[in-house]
């Protein structure tokens, strides 16, 4: 029986039972991961009832203060943990800097940051700090810990990821193009590389550059669904219809999207099961199979054929259909609201063939879905 199934036991029993600090740390990274505030305070305060004097455990406890924003009482345990011979050190010291920041005293943490030796735990501290500061929305700190960084640790790839992401967010879109081109001759493999040149190269409107980027990301990964919209949606703003078209054809016909795809939206934002199924039901009571909405818009399971029977306005309705289908749906899992009434009854009409209900004229602008797709997938390279 591992620890976790022993300890969910003891607190459906309601009893106590006996756990060595190992099994308790194992616990308390556990929950942490899982992000489960509950089990973690329950698993911590077995702990310290258990072994009230161990150093790892009572470093967890800081943690839990810092989880609630309570850094001076988190600073003022970590300076008393420090005293004790086997506190581990990095640790103290990166959640140490971590409370300084957030209690607006980032002279003193760069201070101190400065004065640590420099080392492979130094390094850890530095890759942790500059994406830790940019969720603190502290983007100014965040840039001086990955140029300080940059300094000590030159060929830091992390470091260099942190930097192109804060360059794209000042809208220094030729600097930031060079730095991603620096990140692909590191990993010429990396979608993410790839994907990040897209986009950037579309706020440089170097258009073709940015399709064939988005081409080699979906090389590297096959299920990238953020780059198979973001090269469709480029495709119909570039007039590029014929491919926009096997691009959208593609994407309404692909099972995974609904299933393996969504599912994976639902883990990145935290949302339950049911809400993925909620709108999956939805999309399914409105079209069937995805395989009967193609058959619907296009009268046809070829996509060949498709794209030689599309004239101008039905590629435009196409575009606004499969936009807003996918937008909706993913706003759906990004905040688990309820279908939007206008967009249900647009679709009911479209479920049944009656394509002239769409306005073509009312299409999101290419940038608009460019933009949206950006911000979805912005920082989860």
């Amino acid at each position: 029986m591992t620890a976790l199934e022993r300890f969910n036991e003891m607190r459906e029993q309601g009893s106590e039972v006996y756990f060595d600090t190992d099994e308790i740390i194992e616990l308390l990274e556990y929950f942490d991961e899982k992000d489960d505030r509950e089990g973690y305070t329950q698993a911590l305060e077995l702990g310290l009832r258990l072994h009230p004097e161990d150093v790892e455990i009572r470093t967890m406890e800081c943690r839990l203060y810092m989880y609630d924003r309570d850094y001076d009482k988190a600073l003022q345990m970590i300076r008393s943990l420090r005293k004790q011979a086997d506190a581990e050190t990095t640790l103290l010291n990166a959640m140490e800097l971590e409370c300084l920041y957030g209690t607006n005293r980032a002279d003193e943490a760069t201070a101190i940051l400065r004065a640590l030796p420099t080392d492979e735990n130094t390094e850890a501290i530095y890759e942790a700090l500059s994406g830790l500061l940019v969720e603190m929305d502290r983007d100014e700190e965040a840039l001086l810990v990955v140029n300080l960084g940059l300094e000590l640790f030159p060929e830091n790839l992390t470091l260099k990821e942190e930097r192109c992401y804060h360059t794209e967010r000042q809208k220094r879109w030729q600097e930031a193009a060079e730095q991603c081109e620096e990140l692909i001759d590191l990993d010429p493999y990396s979608g993410d590389y790839w994907f990040m040149h897209g986009r950037i190269m579309i706020k440089l409107g170097e258009y073709d550059r940015a399709i064939r980027s988005l081409e080699f990301a979906q090389t590297c990964d096959e299920d990238d669904i953020e780059a198979k919209l973001l090269r469709t949606f480029l495709l119909y703003f570039t007039h590029n219809y014929e491919k926009a078209v096997e691009a959208y054809f593609e994407l309404i016909a692909d099972e995974r999207f609904v299933n393996e795809q969504l599912r994976s939206f639902t883990e990145k934002y935290d949302l339950s099961y049911d809400d993925l199924e909620k709108a999956s039901q939805e999309f399914y009571r409105l079209f069937g199979s995805l395989q009967d909405l193609a058959k619907t818009l296009v009268g046809t399971s070829s996509a060949a054929e498709a794209t030689e029977a599309f004239d101008l306005d039905l590629k435009k309705r196409i575009e606004y259909i499969v936009g807003k289908l996918i937008l909706e749906a993913r706003a759906i899992r990004k905040g688990g609201r309820e279908w939007d009434a206008e967009l249900l009854e647009d679709l009911r009409f479209l479920r049944f063939g009656d394509l002239e209900r769409s306005d073509p004229g009312n299409s999101p602008e290419g940038n608009h879905l460019f933009d949206d797709i950006l911000n979805h997938k912005f920082y989860q390279n």
